[in-house]
């Protein structure tokens, strides 16, 4: 069998698939988070409803939406708002001097 090196002379490793693994579903549900924030962006502010069709959540990956929003409001990305309503977090910036 030939040996494999790789090109910078050390030995070409074989990493294991990264499918299934707890940083694969991080790595999705980090994707699929700026997929919310891009179906929200023209919006600013929508319902949990209105979100999910936005973003034609019901072809994700079950439980797909639901990680994603998760991920997308512990990053920051996105604020949940009362009501089941969510919000552009790039909006709360640009709204705080009404509020003050």
């Amino acid at each position: 069998m030939a040996d494999i090196s790789h090109p910078s002379g050390g030995e070409h490793r074989h990493r294991p698939p990264l499918r299934d693994t707890p940083a694969h579903e991080h790595l999705i549900a980090e994707a699929e988070a700026k997929r919310l924030l891009h179906a929200l962006a023209p919006y600013g502010i929508l319902s949990r409803e209105a979100l999910e069709h936005e973003c034609h959540a019901h072809s994700w990956h079950d439980g797909g939406f639901s990680a994603a929003l998760k991920t997308a409001i512990s990053s920051g990305m996105i604020d949940e708002l009362p009501g089941g309503f969510y919000r552009d977090a790039r909006l709360r910036e640009r709204d705080a001097p009404l509020r003050a």
